[in-house]
Formats: C-alpha cells, structure tokens, sequence
C-alpha cells in the first residue's frame, strides 16, 4: 500500500503517484482520495489534470469540515470557490468572507455561525439565505455572542425562521435579554424543523419556534431557564426526546407519554417532586440522564424501577456534579431492576469511593442485556483497569464492553505506568472498548482484548 502526503507547495509526490496510484481506475482512485483532509485535497489537485477533477469529486466534499476563523481562512475561501459541497462550515470571522459567500455555488448541509458584533448581522443573515437558496441546507447552529445588541438581530431571526428548508435548528444567546418575536407581517411559516436546541425557556421566539414547529418537532433540548413550557411540548404529537434543566414546572401529563429520551441537566442537590413523579409514570423511557442528588440519592431510581419503563429502559447515565464521599453500595440493588438495559454510563470521577463492590454485582443474571459500561475513575485510569474486580467483570460478562474515561496521565507514578506496561493505552483510552474478547462482528469500533 502506497501512503502518499499531500501538502501545500509539495511536488515531489508526483512522480510515485504517477507509478502507483494514478494507475487505479477512477472508482478506487475516488476511495484512496477520500482518506484525504480538505487541505490536501485541494494541494493534490495542482499536481495533475486528472486529479485537478478528480479532487473535486461530490462524493468527497460532501463529508467534509472547513472553518473561516481569525488566522484560518484560506482553506475556507478555496473549498467555498471550487468545491461543489460541504457536510459542514464554522463562520467564526465573517467580515472578510461574506463577499465570497455571495458567489459560491457550494451548497452546505450543516451550517454554524457566530455573531458576535452589530456589524455582522447583516453579512450573517445574507449568508444564511444565501445557503438556503443553494439547496441541501439541513442545520443551523446560531450563537449570539455577548457584545451583540438583540434589537440589531431582528432582520436575522426573521431569516431563520422563515426558512423552510432546515430539520435542525440550534440557537445559543450568551446574554440575558429576550429574543421577542421576529415576524413583521405575522405570517406563520410551515412546520420542519425535527431537533430544537434552545438556550433558555423563556423567550417570545423559542415560543414561536415551538408552536410553529410543534407537528414535526421530535427532539427538543432546552439547556437554560426556568419556566418549562410543558404545555407546547405536551401538545407535540412527535416529541420523542426532550433535553432540560430540572425544574418544578415538569409535570407527568398525556401528552408526555411519548417521550423515551429524557436528559436532566440538573444540580446534584435536589430532585424536585414533580420530576419523581415523572419518573413513576412515564411508560416508554429508553434513554435516561440525571444527577444523583445528594439528599436521598436513591429516590430517582426508585422512582424508575417502580414505573412502566423500568421492562423497557435501555440506556442509563448518571453523574455526580460535585466532589464528595458516597457509598454506591445502593446502585448495585437497582440494576435487576431494569433487564432491558443495554448500558449504563456512570461518571464516578468526583467520587472518592470503592468501586469495586458495584463491578462484582454486575453479572449475567443480574444484568442479562448489558452490553456497554462507561465508568469515568478517579485517579489513574491505567492502575483502575488492573484492578481484580475489573479483570473479573470483564471474565465474568463475556459480552460487556468497558469504556473508561478520561487519559492516563502524562508523568504518572503508579505502578503499572512505572513499570512501562500497555503503554499503547496513552492518548487512545478514550476511544477504548475493554473486554474479554477479540473483536468480531456487532462490537464498537474501538473494541480490545484486555488484560
């Protein structure tokens, strides 16, 4: 296999490309190419006629990422120049860019950018039609920066909402005033959107945005605010997944049935009543996300177990949002309790707790669908995985993956780091799946045999 480096002002490939690889018909020659970035893409193009095409085939861009940021805007303006299409575009710096932007034919399928100034709203605003005109535009992600007057953003609102074209809308405002209502006419736009991600609950356009968009709406995150409107999410007849702070306006109703994803981005202080008794009732729960809280952590568990989900529950993650001391001897009674689950996610790095009675209780009986364990430890990560209870629980479940997050440390004094063992494990163990086998068929991609 020939490896050839494609980069900026490099000619001397020229000669072993034309040996080797542009021998190869235009199909292979098309899938060596793709293992390419952008910017040697674009540096293999002047080597050749035949790559001066072929480098700009659709089927290369339309996966790729560029960003026009402050000292990184070359690769931008080339791919927006001659590329036929991008998956992605950042537009961190739009002033020198916008020009370009008016006369590309580059269609773009997810769209990010930053106003940041009173100056950039209009050239943001031009962009995001200018896209949308394009065709294939499919997702915003809009993020209002601080020094930015929200009266200056109306003519960019109204833009973004009249566009009819976009599954996924993502708005983030980094500042406490209100984006109101934008329409000038009052016209309502037809509904398209199917995630929503929202920066606060109160807000005369994230109102809009929900009602306007309530019949195809199936996923919706909230990230801040206080008041929940559950009554417009209520009434979405899609709604599958809704992301939220805890607050005490989640109230269990018909309408929130559907729901099977739920994440609460909470404190580990409280969970309040309402959101218990959520949990009781909900009947379709597949994917659960909360902060244990420190005053009666086990009461959202209960909660779970006790309700219609606990058959069908196949995704639990749970975190604990501040340094303290607790015992975890609890967590190992509830996991009978949900046989459908498939994995269980626990960011245990704050903790300074034994974790290895909660590993012995997981085992094929008690755990009969478990499939994924995600355990963030703290300390070395390394030393955690050559603990006893750890090679047994990989022993034990034969078919469990263990990821462990976080890295092994750079200057650390453990034992088994001082010894120099599995030193393959620094820098990748995050994209690590430990378990008792060899990877087959059906396991994650960066599955391996431990120990």
């Amino acid at each position: 296999m020939v490896e050839v480096q494609c980069n900026l002002g490099i000619q001397s490939v020229a000669s072993t490309m034309d040996q080797s690889l542009l021998d190869l018909p235009d199909d292979v020659l098309l899938a060596v190419l793709a293992y390419l970035s952008p910017v040697e893409l674009l540096a293999c193009r002047v080597l050749c006629r035949r790559l001066r095409d072929l480098c700009l085939h659709r089927e290369l861009w339309k996966t790729a990422h560029v960003r026009s940021v402050v000292g990184d805007r070359g690769v931008a303006r080339a791919a927006l120049r001659l590329a036929p299409c991008l998956r992605r575009v950042f537009f961190g710096d739009l002033g020198p860019i916008s020009s370009l932007v008016a006369s590309t034919e580059c269609a773009v399928t997810e769209l990010s950018v930053l106003v940041r100034l009173d100056t950039e709203v209009a050239p943001a605003t031009a962009i995001v039609q200018k896209f949308a005109t394009l065709g294939g535009l499919k997702s915003l992600d809009l993020l209002l920066g601080m020094s930015l007057e929200i009266d200056t953003a109306y003519d960019l609102l109204e833009a973004v909402y009249r566009l009819t074209c976009l599954r996924e809308l993502k708005i983030s405002v980094c500042q406490n005033s209100e984006l109101g209502d934008p329409r000038r006419d009052g016209a309502r736009v037809r509904s398209s959107l199917v995630k929503l991600s929202y920066s606060r609950f109160q807000d005369p356009f994230l109102e809009l945005l929900l009602t306007t968009h309530g019949a195809t709406l199936e996923e919706v995150a909230l990230l801040t605010g206080d008041s929940l409107p559950v009554n417009l999410l209520a009434a979405m007849p899609r709604l599958r997944s809704l992301t939220c702070h805890m607050s005490n306006e989640l109230v269990y109703s018909h309408g929130l049935s559907r729901l099977e994803t739920l994440h609460l981005n909470a404190s580990d202080r409280f969970f309040t009543p309402n959101a218990l008794e959520f949990f009781r009732r909900a009947p379709n729960l597949r994917t659960v996300s909360f902060s244990v809280p420190r005053q009666d952590p086990a009461s959202p568990l209960q909660a779970l177990a006790a309700s219609p989900s606990a058959r069908v529950l196949e995704v639990l993650n749970l975190r604990w949002g501040a340094p303290h001391l607790m015992d975890l001897t609890w967590l190992a009674g509830f996991i009978p309790r949900f046989p459908s689950l498939r994995s269980l996610s626990l960011d245990t790095s704050l903790l300074r707790v034994d974790l290895d009675g909660l590993l012995q209780s997981v085992t094929p009986t008690s755990a009969p669908s478990l499939t994924a364990l995600r355990m963030t430890s703290s300390g070395c990560p390394h030393a955690w995985l050559h603990r006893s209870a750890v090679q047994e629980l990989l022993t034990r479940n034969a078919r469990l993956h263990l990821h462990v997050g976080g890295d092994i440390p750079r200057q650390c004094s453990c034992e088994w780091c001082s010894r120099g063992c599995h030193a393959g494990l620094r820098g990748t163990l995050s994209r690590r799946a430990m378990a008792s086998h060899r990877r087959t068929a059906g396991c994650p991609s960066g599955c391996c045999m431990w120990p």
